[in-house]
This record gives C-alpha cells, structure tokens and sequence, in this order.
C-alpha cells in the first residue's frame, strides 16, 4: 500500500485507497478512489473519512465543531476509566492508561519531570464514546504505524492507517478525522504490540451531558406549549 503524508484510508467498505498529504492549498486528505483490497466482512455503514494531519490542524479545529479536548494536566496515574466518562469518553477498554513521562522524552515535548500522560502497551486498544461523534484527533507519538476502524454499533464506517513518526524524532504529530457517518468506537491494531506509544491529548465532538439534555427537552417542551398557547 502506498501512502503519502501521516494517513493511509480505509473507506467504509473496508477497501484501501491512495491518499495525498494535506496542505494549506488542497485542505483536508480525503478518501481515495483506488479501491485495492476488501480487508473485512463486518457490517458497514457507508461514510467518508476526511483525515488532517499537521500541517492542516487548524483546517480539522474548523470543520470539526464544537470539540472537547481532554489530556495534560488532568491524567490521572493508571486507571483512565471513570476520568472523562461524565463527558461521554470511556477509556475503560484494554491497552491504554495514564504514566509519568518518560526522561527522555520530556525536553522533546515541552513537559515538566513528572509529567502524566497517555500511556498505550499491548495489541489493541478501544476507546469508547457513550454517543455517536463525527470527529477525533489525538497528539501523539506512534514509533510503528497504526491500522484503526471506526465502528457504530457492530457497523464498520471506515478506517485509517495513522503513520509512524519519522526514525529519530520524537515530537508529538497531530492526527484527526471528521466522518460523515456518526462512530461511537474506535478500534487500535497494533497498538503497542512492540513498543509503547505516548499521547498528550484527544479530542472529540462534544457530547452533551445528561444535565444538558434534560435542560434542552425541557426548553423544547416550554416551548411547544408556548406555541400551542398563541
């Protein structure tokens, strides 16, 4: 498979196609058309995945909406599942907890001696949401690259191959998507089966909290009743 730029994708039939780097002047890494090899025989949900990388970030902080941004300062050490679940992140699955930096790597990325950050180790990681987004990214240091799959329900939406860092630089790169079809999991291969991987921050479609909901249908209902009146 031949890819260019931090992203190879998969469409939602699980078929690779070519991908080109984004830049300031083409926008966001679409899909491509190529469709070379079918990889899965899940149950698909039809959505394109639109992939940024570095050099277009600020083009995915646009087009993504109104985000939630979760990461350093505020991980906790070990255990990461009941720190942003009030936010509708669930990282309660296998493969991914908080650890303090390591020293090689803090003057790379800026941090203090102590640091906590996202810790990745095993073969697969999952990272739930408790209701369908449209859009993630993550700063993050990848050693390997990283085949992911989106998934709504048992539904397959689509897929990415996130690229390594380059030999012998250890900066964090920026990875996000946009998708037309909602996802509410998102499934790492590879995660960490050779070496671990390390993040500082995620961020996802805001998902409102109960609370919210329950003040919206009730302002809904007013309003209704309102329009009932006149």
């Amino acid at each position: 498979m031949e890819t260019q730029g931090n992203f190879g994708v998969r469409d939602a039939m699980g078929c690779w196609g070519l991908v080109r780097r984004a830049t300031p002047l083409n926008g966001a890494l679409l899909v491509g058309i190529a469709a070379l090899l079918p990889l899965t025989a899940s149950p698909r949900a039809h959505g394109t995945i639109v992939s940024y990388s570095d050099e277009n970030q600020a083009a995915w902080w646009s087009d993504a909406g109104p985000v939630t941004t979760v990461g350093v300062p505020d991980i906790p050490l070990e255990s990461l599942y009941q720190q942003w679940l009030p936010l509708g992140l669930n990282l309660g699955g296998a493969g991914l907890w908080g650890g303090i930096v390591p020293t090689f790597f803090e003057p790379h990325w800026s941090l203090p001696p102590g640091t906590t950050v996202f810790v990745g180790q095993g073969n697969r990681a999952v990272i739930n949401f408790t209701q369908p987004i449209t859009a993630f990214s993550m700063n993050w240091l990848f050693l390997v690259p990283q085949d992911i799959t989106f998934w709504h329900g048992a539904s397959s939406v689509g897929g990415a191959t996130l690229q390594a860092q380059e030999s012998g630089v250890y900066s964090m790169l920026f990875y996000g998507i946009t998708s037309t079809q909602p996802f509410n999991q998102i499934e790492f291969w590879d995660w960490a089966t050779y070496v671990s991987v390390w993040g500082t921050s995620m961020s996802f479609t805001t998902i409102p909290t109960p609370n919210a909901l329950a003040v919206f249908g009730l302002s809904s209902l007013l309003a209704r009743r309102g329009r009932r009146r006149a």
